[in-house]
């Protein structure tokens, strides 16, 4: 049997490797992988984290919803005062003093725990315990990793940690707590650099308890009761109730027909809905006709993702507090008119983004077409900054993304659950032959539909595919390119008075596994770009197949 898992850290990658050749399944392996990430990126993932999970095994597919929640203890008109805009005048709401970025007050209820003991309970092979699944993350945090590139530069002085205010890692954890500094920080105060062993004893010692007191010490036990006490103590908003009542929510993926493929993905909150409304634009187009990456081209992947985030602005949010027309903006009919609309040149710009870089993903396939695709996150450079004392991992940061004002579709109501992310899963035929899904905000979104559309409309390998060159458009004015799009487009789209600019930072950080059907073989997908670093595929061959 054949397996192989993609994501942006090297030691968590081959953990998953580990996992694979010691018989765990597809759903062992993103278990593993993905506390290991939190451990070998805890910048980006954690305990505290929230998830989406994308899960397709001997033809049972789910998709586990794992979003963080508004804590009860929210008072009514929070932060109504101390408003202050939006980033870019589109993103993230600013609250005097970016109490909604970092510290007690930007922390909400966790739900990544809970999502992998579903997903262990559900779908694991029961050929490993959940302990054997969770030790080599407690391993790998206390005997300690090299750093490596992607996380040094996080640690980098000149690294922007909260954009409105501009702060540095060391400014941000300032906001936070001392515990953060400790854990994130060497113990001559200086931060880490590119080679040197970091350790997180505490952390270690934390996911060893939840490995053999079972994940319910984590959300209804003792680690729960330390977190609650910190939290009261310092005013945050998430309870102990809120940790113990913690849900996930299980749903049939929303779907739609691509050029005679199905593609599926998790319904909102979650921007599944976006990306396969995006594929939808897309399919009215003859994309490989106008030439890869001619100016036709990316004019027409520009107005179709800016199209789709018109309607996600527009019908974004919580399905328990927001009504989605699910069926209207996924039918073909919906998405003719926005082709009318594109070739007529009116598309108006949408009125929401999301700045979110602190995600990761990993994607994993084996022979047979078993996959999970898994986007999990912390919310916020550091997440919040704070770490409970003793326990040695950060919590998360996503109240940012929620409206201080009344009446909007983002307002602020306790237990309002976060989405975000965009696990998606290919198939033909009934046969899975891609598993994709990445990191960064809603560029997240742009780069795996490009990913998708490179292997599906170009005949790409998922490594050339996630490795090519992307194109986002969703302020304004601005459409981002990096390197490697053509000039000779850029300057056909500049006199055709878009306002073309390089992206100042990567446009997604994609993950994919490719599968092809007849063969099971499995193919690379692991993402290139972004911070200096690159991501990781493990492996693993039996020799079986």
């Amino acid at each position: 049997m054949r397996g192989l898992v993609a994501c942006h850290e090297p030691p968590a990658a081959a953990i998953g490797r580990e996992i694979f050749a010691r018989g765990g399944n597809v759903a062992d392996v993103a278990i593993a992988t993905a506390y290991a990430q939190g451990v070998a990126n805890p910048f980006d993932s954690g305990l505290s984290g929230k998830a989406s999970i994308h899960v397709r095994l001997d033809g049972e597919v789910a998709i586990l919803d794992a979003g963080h929640l508004i804590g009860s203890n929210v008072p009514p008109d929070l932060w109504r005062e101390q408003y202050q805009g939006r980033m870019y005048g589109v993103g993230p709401f600013i609250v005097e003093g970016y109490v909604n970025f970092v510290g007690y007050g930007s922390i909400m209820t966790p739900g990544f725990v809970p999502a992998t003991q579903l997903l262990f309970e559900r779908f694991g092979s029961g050929r490993l315990s959940w302990s054997e699944l969770l030790e080599p993350a407690a391993r790998l945090a206390i005997d300690g990793f090299l750093v490596y590139p992607t996380i040094a530069y996080e640690w980098d002085d000149d690294h922007v940690a909260v954009p409105p205010a501009g702060w540095n890692l060391e400014q941000a954890v300032a906001a936070g707590n001392e515990a953060a500094r400790r854990v994130l920080f060497r113990s001559d105060g200086r931060a880490y650099r590119n080679g040197e062993l970091f350790r997180q004893i505490d952390h270690g010692r934390t996911i060893e308890r939840i490995a053999h007191e079972g994940p319910e010490a984590f959300y209804q036990g003792d680690i729960a009761r330390l977190i609650a006490e910190d939290f009261e103590r310092h005013g945050a908003f998430v309870t102990f109730d809120d940790m113990a009542n913690y849900q996930v929510l299980v749903h049939e993926p929303i779907e739609i027909t691509y050029r005679g493929y199905r593609i599926t993905a998790n319904p909102p909150p979650g921007n599944g809905m976006i990306a396969l409304l995006m594929l939808n634009i897309l399919e009215g187009f003859d994309l490989a006709g106008l030439g890869y990456h001619s100016p036709e081209y990316i004019a027409t992947l520009a107005d179709s993702m800016r199209a789709a985030f018109v309607d996600r602005a527009r019908y974004r949010g919580d399905p328990a507090f927001v009504d989605v027309p699910l069926e209207r903006l996924l039918s073909k009919q919906h998405a003719a008119q926005w082709q009318e609309r594109i070739r007529a040149g009116d598309v108006p710009p949408p009125t929401w983004s999301e700045d979110d870089d602190n995600t990761t993903h990993l994607s994993v396939m084996d022979g047979d077409g078993n996959a999970v695709s898994m986007t999990h996150s912390n919310g916020g450079y550091a997440g919040a900054a704070v770490v409970t004392e003793g326990l040695g991992f950060l919590h998360n940061s996503h109240m940012k993304l929620f409206d201080p004002m009344p009446g909007s579709v983002d307002s602020i109501v306790p237990g309002k659950r976060q989405g975000g992310s965009v696990p998606i899963i290919v198939s033909r035929d009934g046969e899975p032959i891609l598993v994709v899904g990445g990191a960064g905000g809603t560029r997240q979104v742009t780069g795996t539909v490009q990913t998708i559309v490179n292997v599906l409309d170009h005949g790409m390998r998922a490594h050339q595919a996630v490795s090519a060159s992307r194109v986002h458009s969703e302020h304004p004015s601005w459409l981002f390119f990096e390197p490697g799009v053509p000039e000779a487009s850029l300057e056909a789209l500049r006199k055709a008075g878009r306002s073309v600019q390089p992206a100042p930072v990567a446009l997604g950080k994609i993950n994919a596994v490719q599968r092809d059907p007849e063969s099971g073989e499995i193919y690379d997908g692991a993402e290139v770009r972004g911070n200096a670093g690159r991501g990781f595929a493990g492996y693993f061959d039996d020799g079986s197949g």
